[in-house]
């Protein structure tokens, strides 16, 4: 991980089209600006945990549990959104 200081206004470009600026210090908390292509996904990550905490209470609790053809069950579904949002999360 890369670990940078930057001062209130000062900013980051990251690739060619992303910036990261210091908008605001308070405190502990740092208010960031971020300009990015509107094709550029940005969440924050207690959200995607959150989502993906609520995603994993929804699968079946054993193999046991599933269907037997469980290539059709909403289960099966369930599990291959968030392998495919486990993968985006990582490369975002």
């Amino acid at each position: 991980m890369l670990v940078l200081s930057r001062k209130l206004e000062e900013s980051i470009v990251i690739g060619d089209e992303i910036v990261v600026k210091v908008v605001k210090i308070r405190g502990n908390v740092v208010g960031l600006g971020i300009e990015a292509p509107n094709s550029v996904k940005i969440r924050r990550s207690e959200l995607i945990d959150r989502d993906a905490a609520k995603a994993a209470q929804s699968l079946p609790e054993s193999p046991a549990s599933l269907p037997i053809d469980s290539a059709a069950s909403p289960a099966r579904n369930v599990e291959s959104t968030l392998s495919t949002k486990a993968i985006l999360t990582i490369a975002s």
